[in-house]
């Protein structure tokens, strides 16, 4: 008896969850006069994340793909395209030049999220163990990781996978050394040794520029510009932050002080974002808000400010986007510096859901601008197949995960899921609730139907036999089944 209270209490949390859920997308605030900032046939999208405590008592990362809806002004809810999960571990990696993310844990699987494509994840195996950069040739885009002495192409358009020997003018080495960015080095003795393979660097700066550093990373290296940051350290153990540009077409080195004790680097086109922490070494990083951005194009440094917890997801020579606290911030460009002053806020978490578990935007691990548009039909079939999941889940008597998987349709397809979700919830009157909606919402008269018997089940247990009756009556009349017959004839019987 004891156990079932358990579960009872489980499922109670989950209803009262779910019910946040569904309110929270009412507490959205826009910018109204703003929506049109963003192109034409793009829209914002989300990568968000959630923990879930599965029956082994092990955690997962929930991993959600949302469309913001923010070019439409949509303001019903936001729009989930696709979902998956991963290990408690996940790294992710944007290629903005390339316009895709690469999402991974500790589990060997990888997974591919296409701008363009958003709704259509890939996993596939891990390719490899070293650093890894984005490199396009003849319409193809490549995923390319250095895998010990070869170079592993990943082709983004077919999938294929392709490795060739990294050996002084192969082509291996010159897409490495002419493209290849992300790559880390070991100084001996002035030279470059390239990690994990050791292989030497065709491009070592002058020894004046290396100076006492011991560890080196080749930020990126475009057709007219390499950048190089050297890992210099004080007697604390803080990296001093020594970043020297090379303008390739005049042979001239550029040298930017980066401060903050430690630091973590984005490269979007044209700028070289920082985000700066003052966390001593050894200890967990904290981000202070603040950013040092570089425009390698007119080799100039300036530095913002935005409000912690805050990340910079997106930006290019006209603006940026960014989070801040609760909001998602757009920031113009203007002479080359990401602005601070003339902010305009695109979406804004009300007072309601700051502070608890609901709040979007501190799950956020990454924004993209993607289509304005996501086809209607994959969406029906991700909610179909969530739908099903749940009712094998809960035949199983697996009720939390049942819940979770409407929970899923619901966001991939609104009016899909609902009278599942009045079948799997109590209390009763929020099982009632969601039934009403699903009857509201949809056109399909199956679904009407069900939602309609689901409806009569709540009141037949609370032994409400007229409102019972004439649910099972409404049921019956849009679907003649057998079973809405046999409750008709339990309910009449009891009248």
């Amino acid at each position: 008896m004891n156990c079932w209270k358990g579960e009872m209490n489980k499922v109670k949390r989950n209803t009262i969850f779910i019910v946040i859920l569904l309110i929270l997308f009412s507490n959205i605030i826009f910018a109204e006069d703003n929506y049109n900032l963003l192109p034409e046939d793009k829209d914002l999208y989300a990568i968000i994340s959630e923990t879930e405590l599965r029956r082994d008592n092990n955690y997962v990362l929930n991993v959600k793909i949302i469309k913001l809806n923010l070019s439409t002004m949509d303001k019903e809810k936001f729009r989930l395209v696709e979902n998956f999960q991963t290990d408690m571990y996940m790294q992710i990696t944007t290629y903005p030049e390339h316009d895709f993310y690469r999402i991974e844990g500790k589990s060997g699987n990888m997974f591919i999220l296409k701008y363009n494509e958003p709704w259509n994840c890939k996993v596939l195996s891990m390719i490899g163990i070293g650093p890894s950069f984005s490199y396009s040739e003849d319409g193809n885009t490549y995923l390319c990781q250095i895998f010990f002495e070869k170079l592993v192409f990943l082709n983004l358009n077919n999938w294929e996978e392709k490795e060739y020997e990294i050996i002084e003018g192969s082509y291996a080495a010159k897409v490495l050394y002419e493209k290849g960015q992300n790559l880390g080095f070991n100084i001996k003795d002035g030279k470059f040794k390239m990690i994990p393979n050791e292989k030497p660097y065709l491009y070592e700066p002058p020894e004046e520029i290396i100076g006492n550093a011991e560890t080196a990373v080749v930020i990126f290296n475009k057709e007219k510009y390499r950048m190089i940051h050297f890992n210099e350290y004080d007697e604390q153990g803080n990296n001093i932050g020594k970043e020297a540009l090379l303008n390739k077409k005049e042979n001239r080195w550029v040298f930017f002080k980066i401060g903050g004790k430690r630091k973590y680097t984005y490269i979007f086109d044209p700028f070289i974002i920082y985000c700066i922490s003052n966390s001593k070494p050894n200890k967990p990083i904290v981000f202070n808000g603040n950013f040092e951005i570089i425009n390698y194009l007119k080799e100039e440094k300036h530095a913002i400010y935005l409000e912690p917890p805050s990340n910079i997801y997106i930006a290019n020579e006209n603006y940026a986007i960014a989070t801040s606290k609760n909001r998602i911030l757009y920031l113009p460009v203007i002479d080359g510096k990401i602005n601070v002053e003339k902010v305009i806020t695109l979406y804004e978490e009300s007072e309601e859901v700051i502070g608890t578990p609901q709040e979007i935007v501190k799950r956020i691990e990454g924004l993209f601008l993607g289509p304005a548009e996501v086809p209607e039909e994959i969406l029906l079939k991700k909610a179909e197949e969530a739908n099903k999941k749940g009712e094998k889940l809960y035949n199983m008597e697996d009720k939390n995960r049942a819940i979770s998987q409407s929970i899923l349709a619901l966001e991939y397809y609104p009016d899909y899921a609902y009278c599942n979700l009045g079948l799997y919830n109590i209390p009763y009157e929020i099982g009632i609730e969601y039934s009403l909606k699903a009857i509201e919402l949809s056109e399909d008269e199956i679904i009407k139907a069900r939602a309609y018997n689901n409806i009569g089940m709540a009141y037949e247990k609370r032994q409400e036999w007229e409102k019972a009756l004439e649910a099972y009556e409404n049921a019956y009349e849009l679907h003649e089944q057998e079973a809405y017959k046999e409750a008709i004839e339990r309910m009449e019987d009891k009248l």
